[in-house]
């Protein structure tokens, strides 16, 4: 993820936004709707894979990706020189980073390797339990200030890694020496989370949030529930447990944060609204497109920051609302379990073909990047992602935003998508 991040602000810092449209961006009209694509594919709402299917399918991904784990098998103890490497991603300070616009100092970042806390991992670690209880950052090292490659950069946070919803189970593996920031395991990712943003609890509650018998799953891209005075903001594919359902609507299940960290569960009535599934969606090509089409317009979000997305999680989000649950990263999702469609060695002409044979839905991967393919219009291949930057002319075109293009689109090093794609990954035959 650093890698690329390297290069997406390479790409992006000191380049002026145009009104220019690139070729390859579809500006508006009916591409830009669920209901065209769906019109394109009289198979979109066959179910490509089954409920007991899909777990099955769930746990060779787990099995294919190191970052995954299942949370209601997490060992209790872990030995702490195994925790430490997992604390302790230094290499990153080697860089020239910046905050508040200016350069960090080796002071600074001394104190965030003090912060670690490594001294105070004990030889046999007893893991604790936690649930969020809002919207999280996890962070590559224990602070919650942007710290960026550039002075002028505020996009590309370098210790920015993911998003957590509220109601996450996660395993709290360590605590910062100022006790400001956990680190923690969450399903597919760790890192450090901010105290407050944490409810401590038992196992009993805890698994009520980790694997919850009834659940809402949000298939809008946002959506924000009263929790207490605060507006908490669920995005696609979150999990809602409940516990009835009656006239009036569910009774959820919401966690809320007490004064000494601990978990209270309050019980409150959601009325169903248009963004919520009771359950998974049945995974169809055509839920793939409802779902990844809410996204567009809305800007690039490094890490899920901007309450938005960026390439990796726009598909980790589509098909989680489906139950498939996938790496939080390009790369581990390009590697995963799943049925692989090679490129490499296909020319232009031959990758073209390829596209009209290929099912909607279909996870596209560069070298640390990713699209969603939505279908053929004359041949032409159409995808939806999350666009930091590409090239248009002699210079870089800074877009950043979620969009709908063709593969005509070209990268660093003047190459377009179409030629730069190394495979794409589809899950279910």
């Amino acid at each position: 993820m650093k890698h690329l991040m390297r290069l997406l602000f390479l790409l992006t810092v000191l380049v002026v936004a145009t009104s220019v449209q690139a070729a390859g961006i579809v500006a508006n009209g009916p591409m830009l709707t669920a209901d065209y694509w769906l019109q394109q594919n009289q198979e979109g709402d066959r179910v490509i894979l089954g409920p007991a299917q899909i777990v099955e399918w769930n746990q060779k991904i787990r099995e294919a990706s190191p970052s995954m784990v299942k949370l209601d098998q997490f060992p209790e103890k872990l030995e702490g020189s195994f925790i430490i490497p997992k604390i302790s991603r230094f290499d990153i300070l080697q860089d020239e980073l910046y905050f508040n616009g200016k350069k960090a100092s080796d002071n600074y970042k001394n104190i965030l390797k003090e912060q670690c806390n490594l001294d105070k991992v004990e030889k046999s670690v007893r893991v604790r339990y936690g649930v969020t209880v809002r919207r999280s950052a996890l962070r590559t090292l224990p602070t919650a200030q942007g710290v960026f490659y550039a002075p002028e950069d505020r996009d590309f946070d370098v210790f920015q890694e993911t998003m957590l919803d509220p109601g996450e189970g996660v395993i709290v593996l360590h605590t910062s020496k100022n006790g400001y920031l956990h680190f923690v395991q969450a399903a597919n990712y760790c890192g450090w989370i901010s105290t407050y943003n944490l409810a401590f609890a038992d196992r009993d509650d805890w698994l009520k949030f980790v694997d919850p018998k009834q659940f809402l799953v949000v298939t809008g891209k946002n959506m924000f529930v009263d929790i207490g005075t605060e507006k908490v903001l669920y995005q696609q594919g979150a999990r809602i447990a409940y516990t009835d359902k009656t006239e009036k609507g569910y009774k959820v299940l919401l966690p809320v944060r007490q004064k000494n960290g601990k978990l209270k569960v309050e019980k409150k009535n959601l009325v169903p609204a248009k963004d919520v599934s009771e359950g998974y969606l049945p995974y169809t090509c055509n839920n793939i497109i409802r779902c990844a089409l809410q996204f567009c317009g809305m800007p690039y979000g490094w890490g899920g920051l901007k309450n938005s997305v960026d390439c990796s999680s726009l598909i980790y989000n589509v098909y989680r609302t489906m139950g498939i649950y996938l790496p939080r990263n390009a790369d581990e999702q390009e590697a995963t379990y799943g049925v692989h469609v090679d490129f490499s060695g296909l020319n232009s002409a031959e990758r073209l073909n390829a596209y009209t044979k290929m099912r909607p839905g279909a996870a596209l991967y560069t070298d640390g990047n990713c699209l969603l393919f939505l279908g053929t219009v004359e041949g032409t291949p159409y995808v939806i992602h999350a666009l930091a930057t590409h090239y248009q002319g002699q210079g870089r075109q800074r877009t950043m935003r979620v969009v709908v293009s063709d593969l005509s689109l070209i990268r660093a090093g003047g190459i377009s998508y179409l030629d730069a794609i190394n495979q794409a990954l589809l899950f279910g035959e």
